[in-house]
């Protein structure tokens, strides 16, 4: 009851969740080989109208790679990635300045504030 008190305390909103891969019906493309899988539900409009267009979610990777200074703006995903990219949806970015917190949500471990 906590944890789901606190996935709704949180959501949508810039925090990503570790959640277990229960009986690993995840897989292993998306979790890394991982025994959890970082979940968010995210507050930008775009995302959510094409997630409630199409009846479903969105499988990503994030746009702050590990090592890199976090993207604000479209023109820094050129240094990150964009060979690998293979389509950008244009609008506007939310207004986070900062990369999402990553909270371990059965141990309550906070990964990145």
């Amino acid at each position: 009851k906590e944890q789901l008190d606190n996935l709704r305390a949180a959501w949508p909103g810039p925090t990503t969740f570790l959640l277990p891969n229960v009986n690993n019906v995840i897989p292993s493309w998306i979790t890394g080989n991982n025994d959890k899988v970082a979940v968010r539900v995210s507050s930008h409009c775009l995302v959510r109208d094409l997630c409630i267009s199409f009846g479903g979610l969105v499988v990503s990777t994030s746009a702050n790679v590990a090592g890199y200074s976090p993207v604000l703006d479209v023109s820094d995903l050129s240094d990150c990635f964009l060979d690998g990219v293979d389509f950008i949806l244009q609008g506007l970015l939310g207004k986070q300045k900062k990369p999402s917190s990553i909270i371990d949500l059965s141990t309550g471990l906070v990964l990145r504030d």
